[in-house]
């Protein structure tokens, strides 16, 4: 009487069989494709100096005291209109919409100009963050206080537009 071996045993054994005839056909270590090398003279990176910021350009993405200055005249001319309360609303918009940007103007485009708080520019703006050369926030005293301004622009030569106009703390 013939004995029935199990299928998957016969597999096991004929792999067993086969595994070393079949690597022996094969090259042991498969050839690496050779990458021709280039040679290129070192050169030490440049740091960053106290008074600049790392750009991928290689542009200064500092501000300057030029585009300092021009946004603070553009924080001042626009708290002096926003401070105008006396005007009616069709006089006072316009003069202030000229300065703020597509979100602020969306923001305060129904502002009742009665109900600005301050009613005066008590000073002259002071920079007081400079986040790169597109970003800027300019502090406006006020006779109830320092309001703070944030403006950016598109690019450093871009003309500065005003994202948020934040009045004094604990004021509305």
């Amino acid at each position: 009487m013939a004995r029935h071996r199990p299928h998957g045993l016969s597999v096991v054994i004929s792999l067993a069989l086969l595994t070393p005839i079949l690597s022996a056909c094969a090259p042991e270590n498969p050839p690496e494709p050779s990458i021709p090398s280039v040679s290129t003279p070192h050169t030490p990176d440049k740091g960053p100096t106290d008074d600049e910021t790392p750009n991928p350009n290689g542009v200064s993405d500092t501000l300057d005291s030029a585009g300092a200055e021009a946004a603070s005249a553009v924080a001042e001319k626009a708290m002096t209109a926003f401070v105008d309360r006396a005007r009616p609303y069709d006089l006072w918009w316009p003069d202030v919409s000229q300065y703020l940007g597509p979100e602020a103007r969306y923001a305060y485009e129904y502002t009742d100009p009665a109900k600005v708080p301050a009613s005066a520019v008590t000073g002259a703006a002071v920079v007081s963050a400079t986040p790169s050369a597109t970003q800027v926030t300019v502090l406006i005293p006020t006779d109830i206080g320092q309001y703070n301004i944030t403006l950016n622009r598109q690019n450093r030569d871009g003309e500065w537009t005003i994202t948020r106009l934040t009045p004094p703390e604990g004021r509305p």
